[in-house]
């Protein structure tokens, strides 16, 4: 299945259903069909939870992954942000790995089959260690 983003205002949006609350993968498959990436200041969500215990992946404005998880609104606990960044007019194959632990370089994110590199890993301050489960 495919979605077709116009680059304003789409993302998928996951409501407020756990889309991530316990060790796994998640992954995607892009192509950048834009002029741009997002102007300075802006940032592109591809797949989201919002309110309390939020999750999101998105594009900034450099063209870098950024990932993040709030357990509480307003409140980062987890951010994860790539140095590797995308290009306009590319699929990506994107996958990301998280052991389910407090630890944000325990959360990795491959860009087609390597891992990227990361200029942000701030660990969280209110996510339950969640590596035991299964």
């Amino acid at each position: 299945m495919a979605i077709i983003f116009d680059g304003i205002d789409d993302g998928i949006n996951c409501g407020t259903a756990d889309i991530w609350t316990e060790n796994g993968a998640v992954s995607a498959y892009i192509r950048l069909n834009l002029t741009a990436l997002p102007g300075a200041g802006t940032n592109f969500k591809l797949i989201f939870r919002e309110g309390t215990g939020a999750v999101d992946l998105r594009i900034r404005d450099s063209g870098a992954l950024q990932f993040s998880i709030d357990s509480t609104a307003g409140l980062t606990d987890f951010l994860v942000i790539t140095t590797t960044t995308l290009s306009i007019s590319t699929e990506y194959s994107i996958v990301l790995t998280w052991d389910g632990s407090t630890t944000a370089t325990n959360l990795h994110i491959y860009i087609n089959g390597t891992e990227a590199t990361y200029g942000t890993q701030d660990n969280g301050l209110n996510l339950l260690d969640n590596s035991g489960a299964t």
